[in-house]
């Protein structure tokens, strides 16, 4: 991978993650507060928005014609909260013991 790829991949990270953070989660909380949504539709909402990464990922990767490394991005994302989630149960299982 030549030096240009690797700095329109980094910056192409960047921007998906700044466009998410300030824009589709502050958009969302505007909206939610507009609309007096609860916190779970909220907490939906922005669980959708959060899978955007992944998505901009899987076309990306699917235009590129390594569908593989879209779906591996899934996968392992999925893995990875899944491990999040037994350490926090983990963890708070054993302060309150």
């Amino acid at each position: 991978m030549s030096d240009m790829s690797v700095l329109v991949m980094i910056v192409s990270a960047a921007a998906i993650i700044f466009f998410v953070k300030f824009g589709l989660l502050h958009g969302i909380d505007q909206i939610a507060n507009a609309m007096s949504w609860s916190a779970k539709a909220r907490g939906q909402v922005t669980g959708y928005a959060t899978s955007v990464p992944e998505l901009v990922c899987l076309v990306s990767a699917g235009l590129a014609g390594v569908w593989e490394a879209g779906l591996w991005n899934i996968a392992s994302s999925n893995i990875i909260n899944s491990g999040l989630m037994l350490c926090a149960v983990l963890f708070l299982s054993l302060i309150h013991i």
